[in-house]
C-alpha cells in the first residue's frame, strides 16, 4: 500500500494519514514487514528506519491441487481469467483496453470478484458493451475461496496487469492450478518470462501486452501444454521453498 501506484489512488486522503502518523510517532516501535526488496525501498521511503524493515517471503497456503490440470487449447483462441476486487489498483479497465486493441484471435475473458468501486465498474462496463467481436468477457459475480482453484482450473491464462501487489496470492494460486500468468511488472513475482510460465509486462507498454494475448491465443496444444507445466512446477517449488518458512521465523527474533 506504500508504493507510488497506489498512493496515487485517493491520494490526499493517504497523504493526510502517512503525515499523522508521523507526527504521533504512531509506528516509532513498530517493525516492517517487506516481501520484496521494492516493498522495502517503499517503505524506507516514508519511514525511514530501514534498520527496522525485515524481508519475508509471504507464506503460501498449501493447495489439494496433485498434478496439473488438463485444457483443450486450439489454436486462434485463448480463455482468460480475472479474479479481484473491481478496483482502480487492480487495472481492469486497463486490461479491458489491451483486450479492446486485440486482433486475429478469439478471446474469452471472464472476470470474478466484488465490485469495490462503482464508478470505476460504470466504466469497465461501458467499454465490455464496445468491444469488438473476437472478444467475449462476462462478469461472473464473486467466489469463495474454495472455488478459486478450481475456477481457475478451467482457464487457459490469469489476466491481472495490476497496479501493484504486495505480494499477490490469485498469482501463486493460479501458478498452483497450471494456469499461466499474463501480469504487470509491479508485484513480487518477476521474471516470469525466464521461468517460461507466462508474462510480467511494463504497464507503459500496452503495445506489448496485445502482443502477448495475441500470442497466448496463437499457442497450440503442445505449446500450452509446456508453459502450464512450468507454471505448475514453479508454484510447487515456492511452495516447498524453506527459504521463505525460515525468513518468516526470524520476524520473530
Amino acid at each position: 500500500m506504500l508504493n507510488e501506484s497506489a498512493i496515487s489512488i485517493k491520494k490526499t486522503k493517504k497523504i493526510f494519514f502517512l503525515r499523522a502518523v508521523k507526527v504521533l510517532r504512531l509506528f516509532n516501535r513498530v517493525v516492517f514487514h517487506a516481501t520484496s526488496s521494492d516493498e522495502h525501498r517503499d517503505i524506507g521511503n516514508q519511514f525511514g528506519s530501514k534498520n527496522r524493515i525485515r524481508i519475508a517471503g509471504n507464506l503460501p497456503a498449501k493447495n489439494n491441487i496433485d498434478a496439473n490440470p488438463v485444457r483443450i487449447k486450439k489454436s486462434g483462441t485463448v480463455s482468460c481469467v480475472s479474479i479481484a476486487r473491481i478496483a482502480p489498483e487492480k487495472n481492469l479497465l486497463y486490461a479491458l483496453q489491451i483486450l479492446q486493441k486485440v486482433r486475429d484471435v478469439d478471446v474469452v475473458f471472464d472476470i470474478y470478484g466484488p465490485v469495490y468501486d462503482e464508478v470505476y465498474w460504470k466504466l469497465c462496463s461501458d467499454l465490455i458493451a464496445a468491444m469488438p467481436a473476437n472478444i467475449r468477457i462476462s462478469y461472473c459475480g464473486s467466489i469463495t475461496n474454495e472455488l478459486v482453484a478450481e475456477t481457475l482450473s478451467r482457464y487457459h491464462f490469469l489476466f491481472l496487469p495490476s497496479a501493484g501487489e504486495n505480494f499477490g496470492h490469485i498469482i501463486l494460486q493460479a501458478l498452483s492450478a497450471g494456469c499461466p500468468l499474463i501480469i504487470s511488472d509491479r508485484t513480487p513475482w518477476r521474471g516470469i518470462q525466464m521461468k517460461h510460465a507466462g508474462w510480467d509486462l511494463s504497464l507503459e507498454k500496452e503495445e506489448l501486452f496485445v502482443s502477448v494475448v495475441q500470442e497466448c491465443g496463437r499457442l497450440n496444444q503442445s505449446e500450452f501444454n509446456l508453459l502450464s507445466q512450468n507454471a505448475f512446477a514453479y508454484a510447487r517449488h515456492y511452495q516447498n521453498d524453506l527459504k521463505v518458512v525460515e525468513e518468516n521465523r526470524r520476524l520473530f527474533d
